[in-house]
């Protein structure tokens, strides 16, 4: 697999939004480019071919790999996805409740 420094990388707006930040965080991945109809994601560990073939499903797209350091996706995550709600944090809707009826 091909190395890439992340923080030297022009990545497309384009790019990002093909890979939706529950995704990207959940994994500890970053798109880089697409090229020929093929994604390519950046992943820290070329061997876990789990994260690999999740993603394969998740994206529904022909998807190549290259590598990052864990420092490098963890900077790339925080510039890309800057507004990004962890997964494991969802918003809370409060429903405000009608005041009982008083009992006669």
């Amino acid at each position: 697999y091909e190395y890439k420094s992340l923080k030297n990388l022009e990545i497309l707006p384009e790019v990002i939004a093909l890979v939706p930040a529950h995704i990207a965080q959940q994994y500890k991945v970053i798109p880089v480019e697409l090229k020929d109809g093929s994604l390519m994601i950046a992943v820290s560990d070329p061997t876990d071919l789990d994260t690999m073939d999740s993603l394969c499903h998740l994206l529904r797209n022909e998807l190549t790999f290259c590598i990052a350091s864990e420092e490098d996706i963890g900077w790339a995550l925080d510039h890309f996805y800057p507004t990004a709600i962890s997964p494991t944090v969802r918003p809370v809707r409060i429903k405000q409740l009608a005041p009982s009826p008083a009992k006669q």
